[in-house]
């Protein structure tokens, strides 16, 4: 089996200067497509919420909402013991030694689904009421985390371009299935995730075949399983615990405010979630670059791959953000179109979402840099430093204040997580902590 070790740097920093300044400019094509990929997802997923605000009423669209946090959420715990590993593992290597693990990551997700569905079901029953949006939730989620599978699998090897044509079928695809079902007078909560398990399948087929799928021994299946575990098993409980600074938002802003405000707090964050794609997108790139990085040069040595990603997504992002402050009824309304009157009296809260996801923006960064590192376990510690926060100050402003306190509450557990990861990294730089790394483990 393959464990995590101590890593140093194979040679000094003066010696790497020149691969690390070849690694850097590499990184603008990938970084294009890194873009255009979660373009194309983070897109599609805007355009799909906001034909269902226009579409739908408050209250479905907050349903809807709170059922597809929950969906995230469990998604996460699926991210921590197979697609954070396979990230790691994978980067770097031959590309043929992925095919093993990718074979294994989808064994796995099937494993994990006796656990993962039934709470689904239960979170999405709870959530909606609705017996038949919980099955058609329980369904998508299970596609949808075979799907992403496979697409983790072509990112890890930073292959950003091969993801498009599934990553089209799957998002862009819902929104079609979105109009049709909108057309034919048969658009609710429960259709608009079937339209989203329909779409994963294909998706899945394409994206299976590309990664180019390999049989995988028994035996192996254990080696990766146990070494899987090895790196997600702090991430695990990191994600169980993100609940309080995730999803409980919705859940506790619908239930002391109702679904009608959990609706009104989806629509007024569109005009931000156009932002996305920049923000998961250079995260993606960032993860299996640092970490790509790290074990050819050491930890160190990732710092200017890291930072450079990151100042491209503040210079992209920074006169957007402005243009929401400044024009924030001109916003909802240029999203919304003559629904934007339903939402007035929160336009204000635009600006505070603003601020909100300009912190979010270094937040996802700065995980995503720690997750490089292979520091599951600062990963861990951050996520409790987070819940204590969440619990003992953002969930009670949330009940209190609704959105008010919502915003205000992600904003300042948003501070916290990003202050920790920078003393992380930098106590991983300065050697107090040890960078973990290791070769990819394949059959």
């Amino acid at each position: 089996m393959a464990t995590p070790i101590p890593c140093e740097s194979r040679e000094s920093p003066d010696a790497a200067v020149g691969p690390l300044a070849r690694l850097i400019r590499g990184l603008g094509g990938k970084g294009f497509w890194a873009l255009t990929d979660q373009g194309v997802v983070s897109a599609a997923d805007f355009l799909a919420i906001t034909l269902l605000a226009r579409w739908c009423g408050k209250s479905d669209v907050g349903v809807y909402s709170v059922v597809l946090e929950t969906v995230f959420w469990i998604n996460g715990l699926q991210n921590a013991l197979i697609l954070y590993p396979l990230t790691v593992r994978g980067a770097g290597g031959d590309r043929r030694a992925l095919r093993g693990p990718a074979t294994a990551a989808l064994i796995f997700t099937l494993l994990l689904a006796p656990l993962l569905v039934p709470a689904m079901g239960i979170g999405g029953f709870l959530s909606s009421k609705r017996a038949g949006v919980a099955i058609a939730a329980m369904i998508a989620m299970l596609l949808w985390q075979l799907q992403e599978t496979v697409r983790q699998a072509l990112k890890t090897h930073l292959q950003f371009a091969a993801c498009v044509p599934g990553d089209c079928i799957r998002h862009l695809g819902q929104v079609v299935g979105l109009w049709v079902l909108h057309k034919t007078h048969h658009l609710d909560v429960a259709s608009a995730f079937d339209a989203i398990a329909v779409v994963s399948v294909l998706a899945t087929i394409i994206q299976a075949i590309q990664v180019g799928l390999a049989r995988v021994r028994r035996a192996d299946l254990v080696r990766l399983a146990m070494d899987f575990w090895t790196l997600g098993r702090w991430m695990l409980p990191a994600n169980v615990l993100s609940v309080v600074t995730s999803v409980a938002f919705v859940w506790v802003l619908q239930y002391f405010h109702g679904s009608g405000q959990a609706g009104t707090n989806t629509a007024v964050v569109l005009p931000l979630k156009i932002t996305v794609p920049v923000s998961i997108g250079l995260a993606g790139v960032i993860t299996p670059s640092v970490a790509k990085a790290m074990k050819e040069f050491g930890a160190r040595a990732a710092m200017p791959v890291a930072r450079r990603i990151i100042l491209m997504g503040a210079v992209l992002l920074s006169p957007y953000y402005l243009l929401v402050v400044a024009f924030p009824k001109l916003m909802l309304h240029l999203f919304l179109g003559h629904r934007y009157l339903d939402y007035l009296d929160a336009t204000p809260l635009v600006r505070l979402y603003a601020l909100n996801f300009a912190i979010t923006f270094f937040q996802v960064s700065l995980g995503a840099w720690v997750g490089g590192l292979g520091q599951s376990r600062l990963l861990f510690l951050t996520q409790i430093i987070k819940t204590i926060v969440g619990l003992g100050f953002a969930l009670p402003a949330t009940a209190r204040w609704g959105m008010h306190g919502l915003i205000i509450g992600n904003i300042v557990v948003l501070t916290v997580e990003s202050a920790c990861y920078i003393y992380f990294i930098r106590a991983v730089n300065s050697g107090r902590i040890k960078p973990i790394c290791g070769s990819p483990a394949s059959p």
